[in-house]
């Protein structure tokens, strides 16, 4: 999450009066493998996020983000409301 996302997301949880909740449905194929995640925010607004996952063993090329979009998370912090 970048500097400036994070920053929104503080911005709306003082406008809410504190963290919002957030619920996370998991879906689990028979190999124990997650294969779909759902995330629900509600608290003065309604935000769904659904992944799919798939192509698992299938070899991805990835490249890190440029260092002033990257924004270290330390042990214990909330990851997605923070």
């Amino acid at each position: 999450m970048t500097a400036k996302t994070k920053q929104g997301l503080d911005e709306v949880r003082e406008k809410l009066g504190g963290d919002a909740p957030v619920h996370a449905d998991v879906w689990v194929d028979g190999k124990g493998r997650a294969v779909q995640v759902r995330l629900s925010c509600f608290g003065g607004m309604k935000a769904v996020t659904t992944l799919t996952l798939s192509g698992f063993g299938t070899p991805v090329k990835a490249e890190a983000p440029p260092t002033d979009e990257v924004v270290a998370v330390t042990a214990g912090e909330d990851v997605l409301p923070a």
